[in-house]
């Protein structure tokens, strides 16, 4: 049996972990120097997928 610590549930049920990664990617985009063209699309298609509502 595997034990899952209730920090981790609330953390999801109260979408703070999508909402922290969401927050990172923007701000990487907006902030910080890009290796490339390459990092700055893969972070925009993260991007775009953080949006999409979770199904």
């Amino acid at each position: 049996m595997a034990y899952i610590d209730l920090r981790v549930v609330e953390s999801y049920r109260g979408d703070r972990t999508l909402t922290h990664f969401r927050q990172l990617v923007e701000n990487k985009l907006e902030n910080e120097p890009l290796i490339g063209p390459g990092e700055r699309a893969v972070l925009k298609l993260l991007r775009g997928r953080l949006r999409e509502p979770a199904t």
